[in-house]
């Protein structure tokens, strides 16, 4: 299932937008009618939740040679 069905409008999503995206779906709620308020205190709670696996940022975290 793409999210790019739901939201023809939206042109780019973060793997966690799409998971935020359809459980929003699963509640009868518009992606597209939250606000960005309300999208980053939504964040902030599901990502106590055990269930839904937000991968952290991966910037920087490369291969690094040792010294």
């Amino acid at each position: 299932m793409r999210i790019e069905q739901f939201y023809p409008n939206c042109f780019s999503f973060a793997a966690e937008e799409v998971q935020v995206a359809m459980f929003l779906k699963q509640l009868g709620i518009k992606y597209s009618k939250i606000t960005k308020d309300e999208f980053v205190t939504l964040m902030g709670i599901l990502r106590k939740s055990d269930m839904l696996k937000f991968p952290g940022s991966k910037r920087g975290k490369g291969n690094r040679k040792k010294r």
